[in-house]
C-alpha cells in the first residue's frame, strides 16, 4: 500500500489528513537525525502555503544550513507590490499571444511575523488556446540568495 506522507519516519504514519501544524511537528522531529547523519549538509525545505505560519518561519530561520522556499497566499499588499510586473506580463502575453512570466523580489512583513522576509513574485499571465488570458501571480518566502527567476 502506498503511503501518503510528507515524512519518511515510520512513527509519523500517514499525515495527509492532519492539520499543517501537526504535520510540521512530525517533520521537525526529523531534523536531529538528519543533522546527525549528514553533519555538513545544507538542506532545502519546500513547503506549501499551509505551513506559512510565524512558528514555522521562526524554526526555519533558527536552523543552521537550512534554506527554504515557502508558498504564501496572495493578499492586497503583495498584489500591489506585483502590479507593475503584472502589467508587463499582460503586455507581453498580449503581444506574443502566449503565456508570459516576469519575476521580482521584495521585502514583506505579515502582521504576525516578527520581521521582514524576502518574497519572490512570479507574475504570470496564462494564455490557453480558445480562452481569455488569466493573471496568475505567485508568491514564495525564501532565504535563498539566487535571482528571483532561479527560485
Amino acid at each position: 500500500m502506498r503511503r501518503s506522507s510528507i515524512c519518511a519516519r515510520p512513527c509519523c504514519g500517514p499525515v495527509r489528513r492532519r492539520r499543517p501544524t501537526a504535520r510540521w511537528a512530525c517533520c521537525v522531529g526529523c531534523s536531529a537525525p538528519l543533522r546527525s547523519a549528514f553533519p555538513e549538509a545544507r538542506f532545502l525545505v519546500r513547503l506549501d502555503g499551509g505551513f506559512a505560519t510565524p512558528e514555522v518561519f521562526d524554526f526555519l530561520d533558527a536552523e543552521p544550513r537550512l534554506d527554504y522556499v515557502v508558498a504564501i497566499a496572495r493578499n492586497a499588499v503583495l498584489l500591489r507590490a506585483a502590479e507593475h510586473v503584472m502589467v508587463a506580463a499582460r503586455t507581453e502575453s498580449m503581444l506574443r499571444e502566449k503565456t508570459a512570466h516576469f519575476y521580482l523580489d521584495t521585502r514583506y512583513r505579515a502582521g504576525t511575523w516578527a520581521r521582514e522576509r524576502r518574497v519572490v513574485v512570479k507574475a504570470e499571465v496564462v494564455q490557453l488556446t480558445g480562452r481569455q488570458p488569466r493573471d496568475n501571480p505567485r508568491f514564495v518566502v525564501t532565504n535563498l540568495r539566487q535571482t528571483p527567476r532561479f527560485i
